[in-house]
């Protein structure tokens, strides 16, 4: 039996009627390094390759939307994820400073159809541009008394999304906020974050480059590109793991890396390698 290691925490988010509504996906790592050591970008992208790669055992959480955190760097590199907008909500944390360029990335990444969450912004006037784009406001319920939050949230009495309280410990918080109009809630009295455990393939780093050259041809030749993916036995698992998951819903399961490549779709297939390589990569 394959050794399986952590691959990502997840942590529930729930509507006021305690139904499940959503789930946050947390950078974890076999060495207890953070994302912040690791560096946001390639967390972001060791967070998506293994939620769609690594898991050995779906649920029905993993199947839900996702709120994934990603770096200032990923949002202007020109890159998307390579998932279905539908499936996914990005987390802009504070650590992510509303510059002028990230606006303008987030405003392209809003026009692919991702939507965003505003976590921790603690309602600085810098961030006001980003609002638009906003579907969700994430208020860490632990920074500010509640007299604060309710004059926050009437500040912005003109926002049109959804108002999610976080690091929610017990039921009086959780009923004082839903009194202000927040209709999503996390925090540990709902649940704490849950360790997930997988296998964890590592293509090969030169083959990767060789596919990726391929992709990137005028006109690519996707007999050609079969043959070198299937060429290395880890990252063709890896890819049919992916096309198999629950963000790419179909009919019968596909087992053949020829259909991998048509379900996916160059471009998305692009995304896919690049993301592998930057994981396999930043790897320690």
């Amino acid at each position: 039996m394959a050794e399986t290691f952590p691959l990502l925490a997840a942590q529930p988010i729930y509507d006021n009627k305690n139904r499940f509504y959503a789930v946050e996906l947390l950078y974890r790592s076999a060495l207890n390094l953070t994302a912040e050591t690791v560096g946001d970008t390639a967390a972001t992208s060791e967070v998506v390759f293994n939620l769609c790669a690594g898991i050995t055992t779906q649920t029905e959480q993993y199947d839900a939307t996702a709120f994934i955190n990603v770096s200032s760097e990923f949002l202007v590199s020109q890159s998307f994820l390579p998932i279905e907008p539908d499936k996914v909500v990005i987390e802009l944390v504070e650590r992510i400073k509303p510059t002028r360029a990230v606006v303008n990335a987030v405003a392209r990444w809003y026009e692919k159809g991702f939507r965003f969450a505003l976590d921790d912004f603690e309602f600085d006037p810098a961030w006001e541009p980003l609002l638009k784009y906003a579907s969700y406001i994430k208020v860490d319920v632990s920074t500010l008394t509640l007299a604060q939050a309710k004059a926050f949230k009437q500040k912005l009495s003109g926002f049109k999304g959804k108002w999610l309280a976080e690091r929610v410990e017990d039921e009086a918080t959780k009923q004082a906020y839903e009194a202000l109009g927040f209709e999503l809630f996390q925090g540990y009295y709902f649940a704490k974050p849950t360790v997930v455990y997988g296998t964890r393939l590592e293509p090969s780093s030169l083959q990767l480059a060789k596919i990726l050259s391929l992709c990137f041809e005028k006109e690519p030749d996707l007999t050609e590109l079969s043959q070198v993916i299937s060429e290395d036995p880890k990252l063709s698992v890896s890819l049919l793991k992916i096309v198999n998951s629950p963000l790419y819903p179909t009919a019968s399961p596909i087992t053949r890396v020829k259909d991998v490549i048509m379900r996916l779709g160059i471009e998305k297939l692009r995304r896919w390698i690049a993301l592998i390589g930057s994981v396999t990569a930043s790897s320690p």
